[in-house]
């Protein structure tokens, strides 16, 4: 039998992606949170009609969707693709109190 240290120090050692996780998530995040409100918000001064935005730049548009499009690929990778992996069924009935 494990104590509950033990059991959380197996889960740890088994999960070795886990900083990179952090990382690959916060940068995903970083980028969605920079390129959504910025797309949002031009075209948002364009239809208030705002001096200098009476031509949408689709450029920067494009640009924008690429980066959220990037950021959600990495938000996704870092929460499916790099989930912790499953214990083992055998491993899963040691480590049961």
């Amino acid at each position: 039998q494990l104590t509950a240290e033990q059991r959380r120090e197996l889960a740890a050692e088994l999960d070795g992606m886990g900083p990179f996780r952090n990382i690959v998530g916060f940068l995903g995040l970083l980028l969605l949170g920079k390129a959504l409100p910025d797309a949002i918000f031009s075209y948002l001064r364009h239809l208030a009609g705002i001096r200098g935005a009476e031509k949408l730049d689709f450029g920067m548009l494009g640009l924008d969707f690429v980066l959220a499009l990037t950021g959600v690929g990495m938000l996704y990778a870092a929460v499916v693709l790099m989930s912790p992996p499953d214990l083992p069924a055998d491993l899963t009935a040691a480590l049961e109190p």
